[in-house]
């Protein structure tokens, strides 16, 4: 192993750090049911997700309400996902070039990987890490399968890697299938007895895995997976899903249709120019990858992806492991001795994009901050009303859901929160303010609609574009 190519992927990682500061960030809407759950985690089943609340349940013990910790968790465990990318794209890929190509390959797939445009969710939400953890455990469990040859105990510590992911995210529930491909390509000399063995193994835990999940869900897929939308065999849609998660991989979510369909017609045409011109140099890494890559994206078929804005972009983190493969066998391919430069400008286009959700994710906590503070100088309240609660700005959730434990975490004395009307934040708000005033300076319009009773019990918290305004 080339050790600078390790030493190099550290110094991006530290950038990462200075164009995306994990330090600005705060809870955001889910996060504050899952920081409610996690204060008593005792092995609560959470969408059979043990291992992601088990670690969130660890930042609760660390960290308590410093949200600065918890987003350093959800850094570390990318990070940790890049560089045991480097290993298996190595792993991957050595039977098929020389060391020294294998190495530049791996670094560039996994500097792909690192600031690819479209993980806000999972890197800066952390609802999001799950598909983190389900990630990691899955190029984790690849690498060791294709170290087996060294002895049985890495097959096994791949076995092993892969109940972990599956008590992290359903994105690994292709992982097994993938196995069949990597058995049937990979185990050379080796009969179609033990072929199918090695491969029987994931087949087997994910049988065992699925036999416990409905016994402690009564459920195999759950509503999360859309489980009545795969039933139903509704092909448009799934196709239709299908086409939304394919295109928002290479594009990203646009506020207008019209523009995001130019931008997509712009992609197939560059894709279709790609494909003329490697014809004759598609190797079997390419086709490879490019069969995990579309796997990746059969357990999310069901629900699809927003082509307006970042909302569900977790979906793309695990497909975007092999595609940053392919990227970067089909770039060195392309462009040779001009790699260096093809790789800049798609870095720099990566990062631009992935600066654009960062800074969303970052008014939304600008936004749940002021909320927490708000909420927390609420002594002698019982009950709470919402006028204006900000859904989202601009796909950072602000609170589409969690205002409820947001004041069970912040303020446990209150009884009782009514929403009473909601918004979403349209301008950016570089400092957004936390105002109070007394009761008795509400609005009239406000006083006469709420018909407030027990008014020394109660708070009006009112949202706009600049502030928060809090009436006790």
């Amino acid at each position: 192993m080339n050790v600078k190519y390790c030493l190099c992927l550290l110094l991006a990682c530290f950038l990462f750090c200075l164009l995306c500061n994990p330090l600005a960030l705060y809870f955001l809407s889910d996060d504050f049911d899952s920081m409610f759950m996690a204060q008593t985690w005792s092995g609560v089943i959470h969408s059979y997700r043990p291992g992601s609340d088990f670690l969130l349940h660890t930042d609760h013990l660390l960290y308590n309400y410093n949200a600065s910790g918890y987003h350093i968790t959800n850094y570390l465990l990318h990070f940790l996902t890049v560089f045991m990318l480097f290993f298996t794209t190595r792993q991957l890929l050595q039977p098929f070039y020389s060391p020294k190509t294998v190495e530049q390959y791996a670094f560039v797939a996994s500097l792909i990987f690192l600031f690819y445009p479209f993980h806000s969710e999972c890197i800066f939400w952390l609802v999001g890490r799950s598909s983190l953890l389900a990630a990691l455990f899955a190029m984790a469990s690849i690498y060791c399968y294709l170290r087996k040859k060294a002895g049985i105990s890495w097959y096994i510590l791949s076995l092993v890697c892969l109940i972990l992911g599956l008590f992290s995210y359903e994105s690994i529930w292709t992982l097994p299938a993938f196995i069949i491909i990597l058995s049937l390509i990979y185990d050379k000399g080796t009969t179609l007895k033990y072929k199918l063995l090695y491969a029987g193994g994931y087949w087997l835990v994910f049988f065992i895995y699925l036999v416990a999940r409905f016994y402690l869900t009564t459920t195999f897929i759950g509503s999360p997976y859309g489980t009545q939308k795969i039933v139903s065999l509704n092909i448009l849609l799934l196709l239709r899903n299908l086409a939304s998660l394919l295109s928002r991989s290479f594009v990203p979510p646009m506020q207008s249709s019209i523009w995001f369909v130019i931008c997509l017609c712009i992609m197939v045409l560059m894709i279709a120019v790609v494909l003329f011109k490697i014809k004759g140099q598609i190797t079997t890494p390419i086709v490879v990858t490019t069969i995990a890559f579309l796997l990746c994206l059969l357990p999310v078929i069901s629900l699809g992806i927003d082509t307006h804005d970042t909302e569900s972009e977790r979906f793309l983190y695990m497909p975007s492991t092999f595609l940053s493969i392919l990227f970067s066998i089909v770039l060195h391919t392309l462009f040779k001795n001009k790699t260096a430069y093809a790789i800049g400008v798609l870095l720099a286009a990566q990062i631009v994009f992935l600066s654009i959700s960062y800074r969303s994710f970052v008014a939304a906590s600008k936004v749940t901050k002021a909320t927490a503070q708000g909420l927390s100088s609420l002594q002698q309240t019982h009950i709470i009303y919402c006028i204006n609660l900000p859904g989202q700005y601009k796909g950072g959730f602000i609170f589409r859901n969690g205002i409820a434990n947001a004041a069970n975490l912040f303020a446990p004395q209150v009884k009782e929160v009514n929403i009473v009307s909601q918004s979403v934040l349209s301008n950016y708000p570089n400092n957004y303010r936390l105002d109070f005033y007394p009761l008795n300076n509400l609005p009239g319009s406000l006083k006469k609609m709420l018909a407030l009773k027990s008014a020394s019990q109660t708070a009006v918290l009112v949202w706009d574009m600049r502030s928060l305004n809090v009436y006790r």
